[in-house]
């Protein structure tokens, strides 16, 4: 093998071992990254009206731009709705106390029935009008039974308007459930809806008990006969980004700050969570300083060659030196000489 044939191998093994690099590094960042599910993709929007044509205006908006974004690299979507916490009593004449005001919120999670097991009663019905009250029916999560002490049939009467206590919602607990698989990234390592929350809004609630209705009883109920109430929407986004490469994770990661800026452009309250975008930046970052390493290898290794190919012909021009001075008296040309090199 001649010495340039050398050289051009050195450079294009450089080459291939820093595709190679590439693509093995972003493989090992995800396998090895801490974050797990978080690197899939989260849009919250808080404060937004309940009423079913708000929400219907609202997840089209944001339906339409995750598609536009990341349909290429997107797996399923899960809607998440919750009212605003509301104060409730017991008994439908009863009066809010003045301090350890219990409190309630009404949630629907797609697809919840299909992941999660119940222990007593049955999934709610839909809501009806009994002597002029709205009535609901709900499911509890494990823990929050547990700790509420609270039976099958047991009915709580939701106060939406602390300055119109006479307005009251029913709201009937008729199942029992729990997560079938806590673990699972459709929960997003969040299972606060199956236990009470001690930490209210409101500075002078006592607690605040989840209490899960279904999607469309959520709006054909509470969102129907309450459009002016608040709620907060979630959207989770489930991402393959086991599958991304070098190439498609720099995509992937630029998708997400799109997605981003289209979907505050609209909404600029919206909240995107993701750490897929901090792992590509990192990833990027440390590729960089592998390739400068391996950059500088490289240029050694052909610096080395070509200190050869100079020490050489220098050594090749001494021992010859005499023969070609012979050459050139008896009238040989130039090149002629140079050809003994």
């Amino acid at each position: 093998m001649c010495i340039r044939d050398r050289a051009i191998t050195i450079t294009s093994v450089g080459v291939l071992y820093s595709r190679v690099l590439a693509e093995s590094g972003i493989k090992y960042a995800i396998d090895n990254n801490t974050s797990g599910i978080l690197l899939n993709h989260q849009l919250f929007v808080q404060d937004h009206p309940l009423g079913p044509k708000d929400y219907q205006s609202l997840d089209q908006l944001v339906t339409r731009n995750t598609n536009a974004h990341l349909a290429w690299l997107s797996n399923d979507m899960v809607r998440y709705g919750q009212s605003e916490e509301m104060a409730f009593v017991f008994n439908r004449e009863d009066s809010l106390p003045l301090q350890d005001i219990p409190a309630a919120y009404l949630f629907f999670r797609e697809d919840l029935q299909g992941h999660s097991s119940l222990l007593e009663g049955r999934w709610p019905k839909e809501p009806f009008l009994s002597d002029g009250i709205l009535q609901l029916e709900a499911i509890l999560g494990n823990e929050t039974s547990n700790f509420l002490q609270w039976e099958l049939g047991k009915t709580i009467f939701l106060v939406p308007f602390a300055d119109a206590q006479e307005d009251k919602v029913a709201v009937t607990i008729v199942g029992i459930a729990h997560p079938t698989d806590p673990t699972e990234d459709y929960w997003f390592s969040d299972l606060s809806e199956f236990r009470v929350n001690f930490d209210a809004e409101e500075e002078d609630a006592d607690f605040v008990v989840p209490m899960y209705i279904g999607e469309s009883n959520f709006f054909d109920g509470i969102g129907k006969d309450y459009p002016m109430l608040l709620a907060q929407y979630r959207w989770y986004t489930f991402l393959r980004y086991n599958t991304l490469n070098a190439l498609t994770a720099i995509q992937a990661r630029d998708s997400l700050v799109n997605l981003e800026s289209d979907i505050n452009q609209g909404l600029p309250r919206a909240l995107a969570l993701t750490s897929l975008g901090n792992l590509v930046d990192t990833y990027e970052r440390q590729l960089s300083l592998a390739k400068v390493l391996l950059f500088l290898f490289v240029a050694l290794a052909i610096g080395v060659v070509l200190y050869y190919v100079i020490l050489l012909a220098i050594m090749l021009a001494r021992e010859r030196g005499a023969e070609a001075a012979i050459l050139r008296s008896r009238g040989a040309s130039g090149r002629q000489p140079g050809a003994l090199v």
